[in-house]
């Protein structure tokens, strides 16, 4: 498998920053495809990317967010039959029969 890093769109391949590397990817051992519970996986690069004004890496937490608190989604995909990058909060997390876990937040109108 191959990586696309500082593409703003598939198709365009010729701009400065953008990089292409080869890497290998887990899925999630929980992913459930029939409610896309757990839809995650870890990618991991033969090569160490560049960091530029394209590509940037971005801060994973150290500590569980506390209830109330909104997370950001970092990426993009297929939801609803359409393609979307994800720029503002996607879940909430919350407290539900005792344990503590992130819901998705209502699609705005």
């Amino acid at each position: 498998m191959y990586v696309g890093l500082g593409y703003h769109l598939k198709k365009t391949h010729d701009k400065p920053g953008q990089q292409f590397i080869q890497a290998t990817w887990t899925k999630h051992p929980n992913y459930d495809p029939y409610n896309s519970d757990n839809d995650i996986a870890f990618l991991h690069l033969d090569t160490p990317a560049t960091l530029n004004d394209k590509v940037q890496t971005i801060k994973i937490s150290s500590s569980q967010p506390s209830v109330g608190t909104d997370l950001l989604v970092s990426g993009w995909g297929r939801t609803h039959g359409r393609f979307v990058s994800f720029k503002e909060p996607a879940l909430r997390v919350v407290q539900r029969e005792g344990r503590v876990v992130a819901e998705r937040l209502k699609a705005p109108d």
